[in-house]
């Protein structure tokens, strides 16, 4: 019976211990004193500082590190510019940003990041008993658990903002809007479920089928089309496979892609230059233009930064950092480059050789030039693109690309050159001398241009619109009915 009392007893002091401290907390943060772990980017200073004799005595009091002011902005501009957040913990990683002096793992980890740009505090505003301790009798402990909102502790901390509010909020709205499905499925019922872990690429959210508009997947070896296989998990309209069976070299594909855009934005380097120029000519008129000194005295109050003015040589160097990326080993690291260059998806087109029945994968997309630039650029050219002066600039700002997806034939690829050198007054055979071929290869290529220029061609690959005929290479796997079958 003593011992029975004695528990009770143990547990009333217990939970009166437990409200005394509550209360003590409770008094804490009314005062404005810091409550908890400290928060990546702050310090905690006492508010008796340390003597000869004694230590530094609390309660204590966070105060803003000016020192990671600049990182901490640049990982919510990346974040509301929809960067990965796995770059942005890279990021926050190369930039020594240490974390709360609790964390279990050094490494910035994509939950991390995710609870750093959701934490209120950077943008002035402190919470306090976001959750809350419940008991659980049937475990016989107690576990943690989201409390009402109206039962959240809030206090204004202007002093402790690293990010203005807007900034904050995009990119907290970028979170959420990665985030396109709200009741999502787990196990087998997922609309993943079965699909390779290395399918996502630097091109996974770009690359799409142009007949019905599904991403092209990739395998260790190739892309294809989501709807062309007999996978009952993928989401398809109308149940039906898509005809393209088209598996361009995953290899082939990421080398031509990546030797595209480096061409055409190699081609384009002297309208980075007068790019330069013209942001220059609108920063020396400024004091003449009403509506963008509004626009730079609004851009000064949110941002507190100017826009920078890269000179040619660094646009030099932007040039050759983008080639050194895109020509490296096309990893995930690309990816967020590509989404600023690409405006849209790059579409797989498939196009049929005009003199036989083979069907192959052209890429359409449009490049952004504008994309290499900072992001205040595009916007303050884009408010005075009806000037004659930018009119041609606006204009060449996007650049339609179409990129083989596949290694064309010798005599399909020297067709045009080898049938104008011989036209030119050359024989086949100084011809084939002069470009290397052999000489039966030239003799193809000789007549496969004279076919096209009989048909008014000026490529050997038109565009298919409807599904053809089956193809010999897309032949059946197994004994169910087949969409060319229904046909």
């Amino acid at each position: 019976m003593g011992g029975h009392i004695a528990a009770i007893k143990a547990e009333m002091d217990n939970s009166e211990t437990r409200q005394r401290i509550m209360r003590a907390l409770e008094a804490r943060w009314r005062g404005g004193y810091a409550v908890g772990s400290i928060k990546p980017g702050y310090t905690r200073v006492p508010t008796t500082p340390a003597t000869d004799r004694e230590p530094a005595r609390g309660p204590f009091r966070d105060q803003k590190n000016a020192k990671w002011t600049t990182v901490i902005w640049r990982a919510h501009e990346m974040i509301a510019a929809k960067d990965p957040p796995w770059v942005v913990a890279k990021y926050l990683a190369e930039s020594g940003l240490p974390k709360s002096p609790r964390a279990r793992l050094k490494e910035w980890t994509v939950e991390n990041v995710i609870r750093f740009i959701r934490d209120p505090i950077y943008r002035g505003e402190e919470l306090y008993k976001v959750r809350h301790n419940e008991k659980k009798f049937r475990l016989g402990k107690s576990v943690q658990v989201p409390t009402p909102p109206d039962q959240i502790l809030r206090r204004q901390m202007p002093h402790l903002a690293h990010v203005p509010r807007w900034l904050w909020e995009a990119s907290n709205r970028a979170i959420d809007e990665r985030n396109t499905n709200k009741n999502a499925k787990n196990g087998k019922e997922h609309q993943l479920h079965g699909i390779p872990l290395d399918s996502r690429g630097a091109i996974s959210q770009l690359f799409f089928c142009s007949i019905c508009r599904a991403k092209m997947y990739r395998n260790p070896e190739c892309y294809h089309c989501a709807n062309s296989r007999s996978q009952p998990n993928l989401k398809r309209q109308g149940d039906q496979r898509c005809w393209n069976r088209c598996t361009p070299s995953t290899r082939t594909v990421h080398e031509n892609l990546a030797n595209a855009i480096v061409g055409a934005l190699l081609a384009q380097e002297g309208c980075f230059g007068a790019l330069c120029a013209e942001v220059v000519r609108l920063r020396v008129r400024q004091a003449e233009h009403e509506q963008v000194q509004a626009e730079i005295e609004r851009l000064v109050a949110q941002n507190q930064v100017d826009v920078p003015l890269p000179t040619p040589d660094d646009m030099r160097l932007i040039l050759r950092d983008v080639k050194a990326k895109l020509l490296g080993d096309f990893g995930r690291e690309v990816g967020p480059l590509l989404r600023r260059l690409i405006d849209g998806k790059i579409l797989a087109v498939p196009y049929k050789l005009f003199d036989r029945n083979s069907v192959h994968l052209l890429a359409h997309f449009t490049l952004n030039l504008l994309g290499l630039l900072p992001d205040q650029w595009p916007q303050l050219l884009g408010d005075r693109a009806t000037q004659e002066e930018i009119t041609e600039l606006a204009e060449t700002r996007s650049v339609p690309m179409v990129v083989d997806l596949f290694k064309r034939p010798p005599r399909v690829a020297n067709a045009p050159t080898v049938y104008t050198m011989v036209q030119g007054g050359l024989t086949i055979r100084e011809t084939a001398r002069r470009l290397g071929l052999p000489e039966t290869t030239a003799n193809r290529a000789y007549r496969t241009g004279k076919a096209m220029t009989e048909q008014g061609l000026e490529d050997a690959y038109v565009m298919v619109e409807s599904m053809p005929k089956r193809p010999g290479r897309w032949r059946p796997h197994s004994n169910r009915p087949d969409v060319f079958d229904v046909t």
